[in-house]
């Protein structure tokens, strides 16, 4: 199943019901979610959820990888970037760069 992260704390499922994260199962090892991003259409495009003003600032909608997100602000991500969810965690797969700016490297 994959998950769109939408602004606001909850996730969509591809046929837009939404999930919230209190009620998300995740198993072990963590679960891969991800959908191509609207951007770029990498497959590449791991969940992550950053605050809402930063969302607000970069002038973009719908989903897109952590790379296009960077590339709106200009400039890297850093872990306070991010929101405490559990989409941010251990709990979610995260490619390499993407664990590193969580600060879960």
């Amino acid at each position: 199943m994959n998950f769109r992260i939408q602004p606001g704390g909850s996730a969509k499922t591809a046929t837009d019901v939404a999930v919230p994260w209190s009620s998300a199962i995740v198993s072990a090892p963590p679960a891969r979610m991800y959908t191509p991003c609207d951007k770029c259409s990498s497959t590449d495009a791991d969940v992550y959820m950053v605050h809402d003003d930063l969302w607000a600032s970069s002038g973009l909608s719908g989903w897109v990888c952590f790379r296009c997100f960077e590339k709106a602000i200009g400039r890297r991500l850093v872990a306070t970037d991010f929101k405490s969810l559990p989409g941010n965690t251990d709990l979610v797969y995260h490619g390499p760069e993407l664990r590193d700016r969580l600060g879960l490297s």
